[in-house]
Parts: structure tokens; sequence; C-alpha cells
């Protein structure tokens, strides 16, 4: 069979990426048949094995190493656009919605149509499922803008109408639809009731293959020495979005400080985010001089990534958002301990290996804090726990099963 990987998450993407990624090298472990990638992110792919990809076709021009005057130009453009989509699919004017998608991604439509491939996999959600010809695979992860719409990152300025659009479309034109989890996939049946059980498969995540879990300590401490972390800190990768809930992180430091714990924070990912919240936090950090125990690391390398986690005490991750979350599937990997969201999925991403803390209260938070970095043995034990819950879910498991989602729809 003829297989088209779209690829269109870039290095700064977070978990998008390392899914993105980590699918399409499970994907190529599947032999007999030829395979397409379809590069959208304008970024060079040679740091991916490229051994059983027949084609790698690029569908975007190269991006600017940095922001121009044009990028600034075209997201305020992109954002007039959004709106007037929006506008347009509330007053159920949804040709208008179809034309534009047309003439958008007019290139990438022609050139899946025109490679010959017999099925597309889409590892993100990704309008094209149902643009273009061939039967398609589309991973449907997120639906927050219909169970969390208190964020307005899934639901102002029309964001909410689009997205509805479109996974709803997907849900429809897809031959098969990919779920992180068992829960993921309730999400789906209860949001698009009309779409057939057997349709959703559950695919869960894995953790990216680019961590170095044989890191030497010297390199490890030597990547802590560079950053300026203080030798007991925690660490968070994530973007700075209303529901990542930095706030309540910075505001549970303050109270470990309060009660004598001088723990750090590390974060890394971009700080450009919709409704970024990077204001706020670099104010409250600021308001309460702790500028030396909070450190905004940006977009890092993939050996810094492993030692920012082997150095830490636990990775904390106050997400609103699931169900599951690829971080907790590092730490694990990285053998590192987890602070986790008491919400939704996240409770049952986690169960006992690890502690859950609600994600708007500082207090529970600081506790977990205090008792993962002073308990060595329960720490020792939710680290146990999560390696051997990361065993019951392989790569090869992961290979089986796109294999068996591949054969059922030739």
């Amino acid at each position: 069979m003829r297989i088209g990987y779209y690829f269109a998450a870039s290095t700064t993407g977070g978990g998008v990426y390392q899914y993105t990624r980590t699918a399409l090298e499970a994907l190529l472990g599947v032999e007999g048949n030829d395979y397409l990638v379809f590069n959208a992110t304008g970024e060079d792919l040679t740091n991916i094995s490229t051994h059983h990809i027949s084609h790698i076709i690029n569908l975007s021009k190269p991006k600017h190493n940095s922001p121009t005057w044009l990028d600034y130009l075209h997201q305020s453009v992109s954002l007039i656009i959004q709106v007037l989509l929006g506008l347009s699919l509330f007053l159920h004017i949804d040709w208008i919605v179809w034309q534009y998608y047309r003439y958008l991604y007019k290139k990438p439509i022609s050139q899946i149509n025109n490679s010959g491939v017999d099925l597309m996999i889409y590892p993100m959600s990704s309008v094209l499922s149902f643009l273009t010809k061939p039967k398609a695979i589309v991973a449907i992860h997120d639906l927050q803008h219909r169970l969390n719409p208190q964020f307005p990152e899934v639901t102002k300025w029309g964001i909410w109408q689009i997205r509805e659009f479109n996974y709803r479309s997907m849900a429809i034109r897809a031959s098969m639809i990919m779920a992180e989890s068992l829960i993921g996939k309730k999400d789906i049946l209860n949001c698009y009731p009309n779409t057939p059980p057997n349709k959703i498969i559950v695919l869960p995540y894995l953790p990216p293959s680019y961590l170095q879990t044989k890191l030497a300590q010297s390199q490890v401490k030597k990547i802590i020495v560079k950053f300026r972390l203080p030798d007991q800190y925690f660490y968070y990768p994530a973007k700075f979005w209303p529901h990542k809930h930095h706030t309540t992180l910075i505001k549970a430091l303050i109270i470990c400080h309060d009660r004598g714990y001088k723990f750090g924070l590390a974060l890394t990912g971009s700080t450009r985010a919709e409704y970024s919240t990077l204001p706020a936090v670099t104010n409250l950090v600021r308001s309460h001089h702790i500028e030396q125990y909070v450190k905004y690391l940006g977009y890092v390398s993939s050996e810094e990534i492993s030692a920012l986690y082997k150095g830490s005490i636990a990775l904390v991750m106050p997400t609103h958002f699931g169900p599951s979350n690829i971080p907790v599937l590092e730490a694990w990997q990285l053998k590192v301990p987890v602070i986790y969201s008491n919400v939704r999925g996240c409770r049952e991403q986690l169960q006992d290996a690890g502690i859950l803390a609600d994600p708007t209260n500082p207090a529970d938070w600081a506790q977990a804090m205090i008792k993962m970095a002073t308990d060595h043995k329960f720490a020792s034990d939710c680290t146990h726990k999560g390696i051997n819950k990361l065993s019951n879910w392989t790569e090869h498991d992961f290979r089986l099963k796109i294999q068996r989602m591949i054969c059922n729809i030739q």
C-alpha cells in the first residue's frame, strides 16, 4: 500500500511535535508499504530516520529564523479572517469556509490528490483529512472547546465555531479516527454521537524516542549550571496558555519559600502563545523577588530537555487539558516522579503513580511539592509505578495497532 504521512508539527510544537515524530518512526517499522511524507513545517526532517521513506514532499516555504514585520502583519490578518470565518459558521454560511479552505490549501490538496497514495495518515488534526480524496486516518486528541470552553484560547474570536466545524467534518469524513485514550474515545462519541464506535481506535501516546535516558550525571550537572538553576527545582515544559496555569505554580513556589523550602522552577517551551500568561507570571515573580529561582528557558535541545528532567525533583503539570499529556510519559521514561492535575483524564493517566493536585489551588501544589521533595521513598515509589505503567504500552504495541488499522482499511 502507498501511504502518505502528513508532518505539520514544527520542533517548537511541544507535545504535538513529539507525537508526530514518534508516530512516524513507529509507522516506518511496519514493513511492506511505500511511504511518502508530506512536510508542511518548512523545517529539515533529516534528524528523523528516513530509511523507509520513498519521498519527502515539501509543502511550504522555509521559515524565517526570527519574526519579521510580515509575520506580525500575517498574525493580524489571520485574526480578522478567523473572526469572519467564525461569523460565517455562526450564521450557517458554511460554503464560505469551504471555499476559503480550498483556496488556502490549494497546493497541498493538489499534491496529495496527485501523489497516488491510497491512504493518508494525519497524526494531528488537519482539515486536509476532509479536503483531499484519499482515505484518511486522522487523530482527534483535543476537543477542549467543548470540554473546557472557559479558556479563551479554544473559544474566543470565532475559534470555537472553526474548531467545531473542523472536528465535526473530520469525524464524518475519516475512514478511521485515532484517540489517545479510552476517555478520548468517549469524548469523541459524546461530542459527535453519529460516529460509529468501531471507527475510533485508541492509540495511546508513546514517550519520544529522542529522550536521552543514559545521559551522564556530569552532563546533567553541566546543563543545570548553564541554566543557573538551584540544586532543588521542579520542571514544567509548557507554553504560556491560560489553561496551563503557570501562575498556580508561581504562587505555590512562593508558599514553599515562605515555609523555608527554596525550590526553583525551570520553564521550557515557546513563550509565544495566544492569550499568553507570561506577563502575569513575570510580574508575580518580580513582585515577590524570586527571579533567581524561576528560569524561562524557551526552546531547548533534546539533550537539555533530558537533563532538565533528570536533574529535577519532579515534573509539575497543572494543566486543565487532557485527557493525556506526553510530558508525563517523558518523566517516567527518565525516572522522574510526577505531580499532575486532579482533573478528568489526567487522573486516569496518572492513577497512583504520582500526586494529584487541583490546578487552580496553589496550596495544593505547594503541599505536593514539599511532599515529593522531602519523602524520598514516596517519590521513588511513584517513579517505579510510572516506569511499570510505561511497560504496558510499547512501540511494538503501537506498530501492531497501526498495522491492524491499515489492514482494516484495505
